[in-house]
């Protein structure tokens, strides 16, 4: 977990507060449901408050195989939808008890746009050899539906749910696709000049999680953000 080592580091060189025995790095594979329940097993064994679950996993045009445990033929399928589905499933207890709390969803607003959803094939089998990107846009628009649903099923709970669609951002999603597909090359040399530092990408997420007057509700529209370069936004959410 080099990555989240590097986060825990950051944070005690900008915030000197911040020791060791408050953030707690762990690792979880959102492509094994196996993995997702160790990983909840062992946070529940912290005895800590939930307030906050930002679902941030994602993947485009990644390999086609059938994700750590096997069960899903779409990759990309179990990394933005399944897996984040079922940690969500199981943690929303923890959530519950804690609240107020707030669930986050990283969505994507082209996805929700060109996803389609083929009731027949909810696991995914025919999109392992379909367009590269119609696993992609598949998933985001499965985690948008997710996202409204849940917002009106926690309604009264003091869990609040929340969408939102970081823009492009210069991130790794892009370098990690497999390069034998025309699209993730153009997308690589176009993040090179026209994406915006991941900083303002992770803005969204921080506003739907942090801001006091958003509220989750049933309004079902975008919410922009202060401060971020594209559509920053709450489904479900209103301002108070």
């Amino acid at each position: 977990m080099p990555g989240a080592r590097k986060a825990v580091r950051d944070l005690q060189r900008d915030m000197p507060h911040v020791t060791e025995t408050r953030v707690h790095p762990m690792f979880v594979d959102m492509t094994s449901f196996t993995s997702i329940t160790k990983f909840v097993t062992d946070f529940s064994a912290l005895s800590l408050p939930l307030h906050g679950l930002v679902n941030a996993a994602g993947e485009a045009m990644g390999p086609a195989g059938r994700g750590a445990d096997g069960k899903m033929p779409s990759h990309t399928l179990v990394t933005n939808y399944y897996g984040p589905f079922y940690l969500t499933h199981l943690l929303l207890q923890h959530l519950t008890t804690s609240a107020p709390a707030r669930i986050v969803n990283f969505c994507s607003a082209l996805g929700e746009f060109m996803g389609k959803v083929d009731w027949n094939d909810l696991r995914g089998e025919k999109l392992v050899d379909s367009d590269p990107l119609a696993a992609y846009n598949a998933s985001k628009r499965m985690l948008s539906m997710m996202t409204k649903e849940m917002a009106v099923r926690c309604k009264g709970t003091g869990v609040d749910v929340f969408a939102v669609h970081p823009g492009f951002a210069a991130t790794n999603l892009w370098h990690k696709s497999l390069r034998c597909y025309p699209a993730a090359r153009a997308f690589n040399v176009a993040e090179e000049w026209f994406a915006q530092h991941p900083f303002y990408g992770a803005l969204p997420a921080l506003y739907a999680l942090s801001e006091p007057h958003l509220q989750g509700g049933s309004v079902g529209r975008w919410v922009r953000s202060k401060g971020a370069n594209g559509l920053v936004a709450g489904w479900a959410a209103q301002q108070t």
